[in-house]
């Protein structure tokens, strides 16, 4: 929509009319968003903003307003320019299915694939399969007119074809490659009538006259009408989100820009390159063994240049790193719950982070913090954009009892209903509608846990707080009377939250034994003793 408002501004009266398709709510946010100052045409302009389409999924709304633009650009003439402005949530917001299939068929195939773990690209291949207008159908549509496509990429290695199932961009839309994806989720075979027909039948239009001399004979065929122009993507995301990180004194790394796979196996590489930094930064392993390491992530795996970025780094470090990616991993949904993907893969990082400490616990000399973000603003069919996930040390310490619920959340892809009640919702950040969507953006910040004399013994809300106000995860009464039995003990003094994880439970009785026979007892703290209380 800003890019709309922006197109307007610049164009003035050589702009003649235009419909623009936006997602459910977002006009008046908008509205209220922007610097009115800049758009003198806010409220007498030439574009008709119509609003459908509810957590990314097509609506009886959506499909009018594609109809009115598939009536207003078949009227256009070789003297017409027709620009067409695409960004991520055009495949639900530009929505005609073939007239020979019933809408709830095509909705309920593309929930299917979506819930069955399919990325965006197999998603949008199928979607094409389906529709009147994606997949090339609108450039068909205004040909003879001249079509300038303006794009903001969603999808990793910016591929306009299927960039909102690419409206302007040639496909032959055969079928071998639909079905192929269809077969990889077991859907196919479920496929009858009229879904089916469409999905194995070949195209009956004749592309041949409006296609491009020069690109006609070879694998890349383009429309000649046609001009596709991306003008943002993730990868601008990520070099902003980089010089803001070191206007903040911080040290960034950009990681890359295309993670993808499952959550659950994007948290993993996450959580072993986080453990990995934390051992250099513990001087517990050499460059060599950093790099082969890293060389053999699957998800992460990283060039040359930027593992040597990353040790260079964390040489004499003393202030923190922050690593960058962004991507779009996916979401194998097997319960009923609320959430998105974002909410998901901090979660999973959390406990896997925790699971980490637990087996090696110097790790939790550091702090470790993780935001995972939705650029659009919207995580899934929720109003949260992102989650700031922090351990700390009353979450370390109560780690076994609070485990069992997050892993039942995840069971159930209900995130967001977790991430609103614990910690009283203070991860969970709420953005709006941003208006831009270039995938996601994971932050990771690492640095070294304060020692126990930078800690400010006066701020008793870190250690002497019910965990069940804390996260106001309050449920059923026998539950309740179960974790009540279970956390009776939690009510923290200061030196049990600051003891070295790794002491067991006979050295925990030891010091104060000695400090009782020697008042002179001391421990090492940064770099001077200091005498034990």
């Amino acid at each position: 929509m800003g890019m709309a408002v922006e197109l307007e501004r610049v164009l003035g009266d050589t702009l003649k009319k235009g419909i623009v398709s936006v997602p459910s709510m977002s006009r008046d946010a908008m509205w209220a968003s922007e610097d009115k100052s800049s758009f003198p045409k806010l409220h007498n302009s030439r574009i008709d903003y119509r609003e459908g389409g509810v957590n990314n999924q097509p609506d009886a709304r959506s499909l009018d307003t594609t109809h009115d633009i598939i009536d207003l650009v078949e009227k256009l003439t070789e003297t017409d320019t027709l620009v067409v402005l695409v960004s991520g949530g055009g495949s639900a917001l530009l929505y005609m299915p073939r007239p020979v299939l019933a809408q709830e068929d095509k909705l309920e195939l593309c929930k299917k694939l979506q819930n069955a773990g399919a990325d965006i690209t197999e998603l949008n291949t199928v979607r094409q399969k389906l529709s009147l207008v994606k997949g090339g159908g609108l450039a068909r549509m205004a040909y003879p007119a001249s079509v300038v496509t303006l794009i903001l990429s969603d999808i990793v290695g910016d591929p306009v074809d299927l960039i909102a199932s690419g409206p302007t961009v040639y496909n032959p839309r055969t079928p071998e490659h639909a079905v192929a994806i269809l077969k990889k989720y077991n859907l196919f075979q479920s496929l009858e009538g009229n879904l089916k027909t469409v999905v194995t039948s070949k195209e009956p239009f004749n592309d041949k006259p409006l296609l491009n001399p020069a690109t006609a004979k070879t694998a890349t065929k383009q429309f000649k009408h046609v001009t596709n122009i991306i003008l943002g993507n993730n990868t601008m995301a990520l070099e902003a989100a980089k010089l803001e990180a070191s206007r903040k004194k911080l040290t960034p790394i950009i990681l890359k820009n295309n993670v993808t796979g499952n959550v659950q196996d994007v948290s993993s590489a996450y959580v072993h390159l986080t453990s990995l930094i934390c051992l250099v930064l513990l001087n517990e392993l050499e460059r060599q063994e950093f790099y082969d390491k890293v060389r053999t992530m699957s998800i992460l795996s990283l060039s040359t240049d930027k593992v040597d970025e990353i040790f260079h780094h964390l040489i004499g470090n003393l202030d923190g790193i922050v690593l960058i990616g962004g991507g779009e991993p996916t979401v194998v949904v097997t319960g009923h719950g609320k959430g998105g993907r974002n909410q998901e893969l901090a979660l999973r990082f959390s406990l896997d982070w925790l699971a980490k400490i637990k087996t090696y616990p110097r790790f939790a000399e550091y702090d470790v913090i993780m935001l995972s973000a939705g650029t659009d603003g919207q995580d899934g069919p929720t109003d949260a954009a992102d989650v700031n996930e922090h351990i700390d040390h009353l979450v370390l310490k109560t780690m076994e009892v609070e485990r069992m619920l997050p892993e039942n959340v995840l069971k159930e892809n209900d995130t967001y209903n977790f991430y609103s009640r614990f910690k009283k919702g203070t991860d969970l950040i709420k953005t709006g509608n941003t208006g831009t969507n270039v995938m996601d953006l994971h932050f990771i910040y690492i640095k070294k846990r304060p020692c126990k004399c930078e800690i400010d013994s006066s701020d008793k809300s870190i250690y002497e707080e019910d965990i069940l106000n804390i996260h106001d995860l309050h449920i059923d009464a026998l539950t309740m009377e179960k974790y009540k039995a279970a956390c009776a003990p939690l009510k923290f003094k200061k030196d049990e939250l600051l003891q070295t994880p790794s002491l067991t439970t006979e050295a925990k009785a030891e010091k104060p034994f000695l400090k009782s026979i020697d008042k002179n007892f001391t421990d090492m703290c940064c770099t001077k003793k200091r005498k034990v209380d």
